[in-house]
């Protein structure tokens, strides 16, 4: 598993894009953020904006983590920009600033589709999720958990341990039907992680 090395000294990230296909995990990824976020005691702000992504468009979610109250739910740039979907590129592409880090799948998005706007962002990092998911963790569906993990690895305000307990209260029901589930969604989260130490 390649690993892609990170500078320690970056600043701290509070505004979050998530985007990606109807289905993708956009939306779980958002809640699971704030879900945590607010369990530690976070002022959080989720904003989904679903357009007609179960009829083939994008999804995007945008997330705040602040110590204090959020004015303003909008913003112009992204600290992270998450993108799963070859669509989501084009769509998110405006809230990249010169500070911002991007995440995205490429499993879907090859490194040709985003050259031209690597000099926009501060940082890119590929990570190759779907396939990982697929080949390393025998479960394809565990991909944006593997983000997640990825995402969370950005962020200094959770830990891994306040993410699977996030993870237990939203798929408590999975969880007892299908017990591997949850190993397979804390080993893809530990995964993610680990890709961007």
């Amino acid at each position: 598993m390649k690993k892609v090395k990170i500078k320690t000294e970056e600043k701290e990230v509070k505004k979050i894009i998530v985007a990606g296909e109807g289905g993708q995990g956009v939306q779980t990824i958002a809640k699971l953020l704030n879900r945590a976020a607010y369990d530690k005691g976070f002022k959080v702000a989720y904003i989904p904006n679903y357009g007609v992504e179960q009829r083939g468009g994008v999804s995007v979610a945008f997330v705040q983590i602040q110590d204090k109250q959020i004015i303003y739910p909008k913003f112009k740039h992204g600290d992270l920009v998450v993108i799963l979907s070859e669509r989501s590129v084009e769509r998110t592409w405006r809230y990249v600033g010169p500070e911002t880090i991007v995440i995205y799948n490429s499993s879907y998005i090859t490194p040709k589709m985003i050259k031209d706007q690597k000099a926009k962002a501060a940082r890119i990092i590929p990570i190759d999720a779907t396939n990982l998911a697929a080949e390393k963790l025998k479960n394809p569906r565990v991909f944006n958990t593997i983000i997640l993990g990825a995402l969370l690895g950005q962020l200094k305000k959770l830990t891994y341990g306040e993410m699977t307990r996030a993870l237990k209260k939203k798929f408590k029901d999975k969880y007892k039907a299908k017990p591997k589930l949850e190993t397979k969604n804390n080993e893809a989260l530990k995964m993610g992680m680990e890709m961007v130490k």
